[in-house]
């Protein structure tokens, strides 16, 4: 649920500079960063299963963790810098 309120209200933040946005590199790192920490975190649900049998949390979850921690936090970080960077926002 929060996921998607934060899509939906992303969307209309942009909807109101789309084309230069679009066009801002940041911008654009941003979406990548976003992509690849929903894709890290669809990993961990369908992961979860397995790991929870195991007897000691396994190491891939842990680093899977980790990864998916710094992509969220990329995707914050980047999203400061967008207004500083190309005076959009």
């Amino acid at each position: 649920m929060g996921f998607a309120s934060a899509v939906v209200s992303g969307f209309l933040l942009f909807a109101t500079e789309a084309g230069d946005f679009a066009a801002a590199t940041p911008f654009r790192v941003k979406m990548l960063i976003i992509v690849l920490a929903v894709i890290s975190a669809l990993c961990i649900e369908w992961s979860v299963p397995k790991w929870d049998r195991a007897p000691v949390m396994p190491v891939t979850a842990r680093l899977v963790a980790l990864i998916s921690i710094m992509l969220w936090l990329g995707a914050i970080l980047v999203s400061v810098e967008i207004p500083a960077l190309t005076g959009l926002g």
